[in-house]
């Protein structure tokens, strides 16, 4: 067919660029160049090409798809505009931006001296800015499609907030060339552990954890506090737990809770506080529930809240709190709303906020504080950024931040505090990072920590407090004192899942909770490895209804990138906000349908390589109990990332695991029989 949207040859990006660049620029940018090229081919050759681009675009020239898809898929690029490289100060910011008056992706000069992977991510992304006038001629899609775009090309997993941010985002700005100005669309680039009251900036990574004291205006440089890994299986937290006013290090593992005091300049060797593992199947989080200035321990279970009171130095016995269990379908916390000093134990349901009040002994009768529901598409947070000494509710949307501020004994009416939403890609939270007793907002992204002050009765302009980015690949913290529990639907109840094999089968756990092998970020931090070989029957470990699959596969990678595209797998919604997922299955081996409704133990299909997998040969059963997505498009996600959630902690009830393993968390490397 002859491709009539493309009349003139392509020419080669050093022909279109009127700028001299070092040898070592032109390198990476063609190696980015073949890299885009490639992922491209591969995604346009696949059968679901059409449908993913109408996910993607306002599709409304299908003439044009086919064209786009038929040449790409062979290997014809001659819809790849020119490419013009320019000084950062001219890109404004931008790491890269399509014009579709000047038909030339422009490509900042920093970006274009460093990561290929980096730079092939951007090329995706200002393509995707380019298909969208083919595709969508006289319109332009809403949000950012050039960011979609590149996602589900390679195959990113996308949260539904992640989706809907992305989907309303403003992705319009300017570059300066030759002193022109031109439209475009581009690509963008609390905790006190010191005493002096200001939040710091805390992270936990493999070999130790680091600490960005707050000086009120920035965090200072980097320090080293434990030079050893400290992260606990269950939960990190920091909170002061010795009433010093020092936020102290805390791990809770399945044998205790551990804490490293910190003395202000570093934390202290490892204590063990309690004999047990405490944790609870609904959330485990460190506050001072008793107004002694000390953070206690509080677990949340099905039949109740329970607390073990620090005395600064261990945490005491066990006491329950509640008589029946206190969560929240939107999430639950802890924090003083009331002012007395004690923190109160708040859920966020469907039809409003409920709050508990502690007296110091146990939480008293439940109050209802809003009669509508209040929390924040990309996150709920309780601090208090008015000063009062009251935590107030806060609830952050893609179109900005709102409070409700607590008077004591409700929450009062909303208020915007930002007129765009502020929503980190690495992390976000709220703490006094300036000193003044209101908590700030704080977001970490891949370029830097952006602080925005409260005055009171707003956020104020953004500003940048570290150059780099900063961010912990075990956890972030900027106030945030929750091991689990806060995120927006509640881990599922723990005994209700059985091992994903046939009763009497017997397979090791290769990787298991929590590990610095690739089961540690939100997506796989709660999963299991089991070694299945290529044909073993896979089960249902609790019953539900098939949402989504996708068995189609039949290729293994040694690379993330596509794994969405080559992974089959089954999800199954148990309908009570979590799902299952079981991957690597297979070539054609699921047996239900999207819509069937499963039960416990019923086979789903057989295990197999397909997708990402590491090892030789690298069969295995992924499996994970998830978040449930809130959106499913109709038949399923079939192979594209949007059916990979958060994954939430879990057990099983099998007798052969709880021999070994009393709270039913199977480990690396035992053998556990079904």
């Amino acid at each position: 067919m002859s491709n009539f949207l493309f009349p003139e040859p392509q020419q080669s990006w050093e022909d279109n660029n009127p700028i001299n660049i070092l040898p070592l620029s032109s390198n990476v940018l063609n190696i980015a160049l073949t890299g885009a090229k490639s992922e491209l081919q591969k995604f346009l050759a696949s059968p679901t090409a059409l449908e993913k681009l109408d996910q993607v675009f306002d599709l409304t020239d299908q003439n044009a798809a086919h064209i786009l898809i038929e040449n790409s898929a062979v290997g014809i690029f001659e819809q790849i505009p020119h490419m013009q490289i320019v000084n950062d100060a001219g890109m404004n910011g931008a790491q890269g931006a399509f014009s579709e008056a000047t038909n030339t992706i422009y490509l900042s000069d920093s970006l274009v001296r460093g990561d290929s992977l980096k730079l092939q991510e951007v090329l995706l992304e200002e393509l995707g800015h380019k298909f969208d006038t083919l595709l969508n001629p006289g319109g332009d899609t809403p949000g950012d499609e050039g960011e979609l775009f590149k996602d589900i090309v390679l195959g990113f997993p996308l949260s539904q907030p992640e989706l809907l941010r992305i989907q309303t985002e403003n992705d319009f700005g300017t570059v300066v060339i030759d002193n022109q100005v031109i439209s475009v669309e581009q690509a963008q680039n609390s905790t006190d552990v010191t005493g002096d009251g200001k939040a710091d900036a805390i992270v936990a990574n493999n070999d130790g954890v680091y600490v960005r004291r707050s000086n009120g205006s920035k965090f200072l440089p980097n320090e080293k506090w434990i030079d050893i890994p400290f992260w606990g299986s269950i939960g990190t937290g920091f909170a002061d737990v010795t009433g010093d006013g020092k936020a102290d290090a805390i791990a809770s593992n399945n044998d205790g809770v551990y804490v490293r005091r910190s003395d202000g300049s570093k934390f202290l060797p490892n204590e063990k506080w309690t004999d047990i593992g405490y944790s609870g199947t609904q959330g485990t989080w460190f506050a001072d529930v008793t107004g002694d200035g000390k953070a206690d321990a509080i677990v949340s279970n099905n039949d109740g809240v329970y607390i073990r009171r620090s005395d600064g130095s261990k945490f005491l016995p066990n006491e329950k709190w509640t008589e029946i269990g206190f969560l929240g379908t939107k999430g639950t916390w802890f924090a003083d709303v009331t002012g007395d000093g004690k923190a109160d134990a708040i859920v966020a349901n469907g039809d409003g906020v409920y709050v508990r009040r502690s007296n110091g002994s146990k939480f008293l009768p439940n109050e209802k504080w809003i009669d509508i529901p209040f929390w924040g598409t990309t996150g709920t947070w309780f601090a208090d950024v008015t000063g009062d000494g009251k935590a107030d509710a806060i609830a952050s949307n893609n179109d900005g931040i709102y409070i409700r501020r607590s008077d004591g004994n409700k929450f009062l009416p909303n208020e915007k505090w930002t007129d765009i939403g502020f929503l980190g890609s690495k992390a976000a939270g709220f703490g006094d990072v300036t000193g003044d007793g209101k908590a700030d907002a704080i977001v970490s992204n891949e370029d830097g920590v952006y602080v925005r002050r409260s005055n009171g009765n707003k956020f104020l302009p953004n500003e940048k407090w570290t150059d780099i980015g900063y961010w912990g690949s075990k956890g972030t913290w900027f106030g945030d004192v929750a091991l689990t529990g806060t995120s927006s639907t509640p881990p599922p109840p723990v005994g209700k899942y059985q091992l994903p094999y046939p009763d009497g089968k017997t397979y090791q756990v290769t990787q298991g909770n929590n590990t610095n092998v690739s089961h540690y970020d939100i997506w796989n931090r709660y999963a299991w490895d089991f070694n299945m070989r290529e044909g073993n029957t896979v089960v249902a470990t609790r019953g539900g209804k098939v949402i989504s699959l996708y068995e189609g596969s039949n290729t293994t990678l040694n690379s993330i990138t596509g794994w969405a595209t080559y992974t089959n797998y089954v999800l199954i919604d148990h309908g009570d906000g979590t799902s299952a997922v079981y991957a690597h299955l297979k070539y054609n081996s699921v047996l239900p349908n999207v819509g069937d409704n499963i039960s416990q133990n019923q086979p789903i299909a057989q295990s197999g390589k397909t997708g990402y997998v590491l090892g030789n040969p690298g069969d295995h059963l992924h499996y994970s109990v998830q978040m449930t997505p809130s959106y499913v498009p109709p038949g399923g996600f079939k192979n594209t990332g949007g059916y990979w959630q958060e994954s939430l902690p879990s057990s099983f009830s099998d007798p052969g695991v709880l021999s070994k393993n009393s709270n039913g968390v199977p480990t690396y490397p035992n053998n556990y029989t079904s």
